[in-house]
């Protein structure tokens, strides 16, 4: 029994027109270097705006508990903060953003795998800017649980589709190495600049932090507007070659 033809399997063939199909290479352009620069930023604001809330807690917003006949103005509180205790701001640091981040991660992933990647990461960053911006107006509890779920919801789309379209624009050079250094270099700058906002901060201030942190975001998401979506590459199945086939069966018939 002649046993079946393999498949063979060739990719499309490469578009010297999209900057990110180009085989691998040394030379970088200035495209490139903006895209990187880019998605650096945006990973920049998914660190800083998550490590936010940790920073601004005891700076500040969250109300110092009082004893007696202390007030806030005793212990250097403020009347413009949110009541809540330790167990709530427990909460609100670990499980209220770590769980919505989890479960959201691969849902984001897909739809990125499915969509425009440049799409999903530019959505994903005004819907969790957002959730950042109205915490300046929250005036309590539940309403920054609320806002902190949703920030760790859609801070879970940014990293599937900024690897995604990293790879689509650097995959393919000799540098790639520098690329994905560069980018985790977002990870350490977003939280240094979280724990700067402590020493502009302060009880009448935290407002205004939350406020700035999310324009930030916003002006981000303009400039992913300027990344262009990399063309995706298809795989297509050739035909087998008959002349081949119809070879190795004649001579399994002389073997036989």
């Amino acid at each position: 029994m002649a046993a079946e033809p393999a498949e063979e399997v060739a990719e499309a063939q490469p578009d010297p027109e999209d900057p990110a199909d180009a085989p691998e290479t040394s030379e970088i352009s200035r495209y490139h270097c903006l895209v990187l620069l880019i998605l650096l930023l945006c990973n920049v604001m998914n660190q800083g705006h998550r490590q936010l809330l940790a920073v601004l807690l005891p700076t500040g917003m969250r109300c110092f508990p009082t004893t007696g006949n202390q007030t806030e103005a005793d212990i250097g509180g403020n009347d413009d903060c949110i009541e809540m205790g330790v167990e709530e701001q427990g909460l609100l640091l670990g499980p209220a953003f770590a769980v919505p981040f989890v479960l959201g991660g691969i849902p984001l992933a897909q739809l990125s795998d499915k969509f425009r990647r440049t799409s999903t990461l530019t959505v994903s960053l005004v819907c969790w800017s957002t959730a950042v911006l109205c915490q300046a107006f929250t005036t309590d509890f539940g309403v920054v649980l609320l806002l902190r779920i949703l920030l760790g919801a859609f801070e879970a789309g940014c990293n599937p589709s900024n690897y995604a379209i990293l790879m689509a624009y650097w995959g393919s050079s000799t540098r790639s190495g520098f690329a994905f250094g560069c980018y985790a270099l977002g990870i350490y700058v977003g939280f240094g600049l979280a724990y700067c906002s402590a020493g502009v901060s302060g009880p009448e201030s935290w407002r205004k932090v939350w406020l700035y942190a999310g324009c930030a975001g916003y002006c981000v998401a303009l400039l992913t507007l300027l990344v262009r979506e990399p063309v995706r590459k298809k795989k297509e199945k050739s035909k087998p070659k008959a002349a081949g086939v119809e070879g190795g069966a004649e001579e399994r018939g002389k073997e036989g």
